[in-house]
């Protein structure tokens, strides 16, 4: 919109910002839906793609026991995980895929356990707790998400009063997949914070289902 057009209508006026409420004021109300509208359609043609990489790494110390002597013992392990992804978002923010690849070296604790050595005479010695040395678990994942919300488009953007974000996961190392499918219904004034969701694991085979709260559901989160 031309600002000399505003200007000439309100002489010794401030220029009003260009937004759907100014046009309205100054050109009327049929003028700024119009406006509204071709603003949304030419925001919704864009495409927005972002790529990079991550990592993070990290320090945890182990206590166990040894499974022949029973003698307590500690281990500093360093774990960590690095990768890349690539995302695309809809030019009005309503919707999103993310892709992403990253190895991850873990270490998981051994499974607590009682057990006993024989002493002298009929006195044991027990311990409880982990029995062997935590073992390194390598992943190579892969993922995709896609988010997309539904709502209200208002400046060239979406607000979504309902939002979905279903994400696969496989452990190519491993063989392993997992499904999340969290589905954000309230939230406050910042946007959707909670709802329900539904993960499932190979390994396990069974779906849990519950209700969460978490950080505000955002269209490019997989950044």
């Amino acid at each position: 919109m031309r600002r000399s057009g505003a200007t000439s209508k309100n002489p010794g006026q401030p220029v009003p910002k260009c937004d759907t409420f100014n046009v309205d004021a100054v050109l009327g109300r049929q003028t700024a839906l119009d406006f509204n509208a071709a603003r949304n359609a030419a925001y919704a043609k864009r495409v927005l793609v972002y790529r990079g990489f991550s990592g993070q790494i990290g320090y945890k110390k182990y206590t166990f026991y040894d499974p022949n002597t029973l003698a307590k013992g500690e281990l500093d392990r360093t774990p960590w995980r690095a990768g890349g992804f690539w995302g695309w978002i809809g030019g009005d923010q309503s919707s999103s895929i993310t892709l992403e690849y990253a190895r991850e070296v873990t270490f998981e604790q051994a499974d607590k356990k009682t057990a006993c050595l024989a002493g002298v005479g009929t006195v044991l010695s027990c311990i409880s707790g982990p029995l062997g040395r935590a073992a390194r678990v390598t992943k190579d994942l892969l993922s995709v998400e896609v988010r997309r919300g539904f709502g209200k488009a208002e400046l060239g953007m979406v607000r979504p009063s309902v939002g979905f974000a279903p994400k696969v996961v496989y452990d190519a190392n491993n063989n392993d997949w997992a499904v999340a499918l969290p589905v954000y219904l309230f939230g406050d004034k910042s946007g959707l914070t909670g709802g329900v969701r539904a993960d499932w694991e190979s390994k396990e085979h069974d779906v849990v289902v519950g209700v969460f709260l978490t950080k505000t559901f955002s269209i490019s989160d997989g950044l």
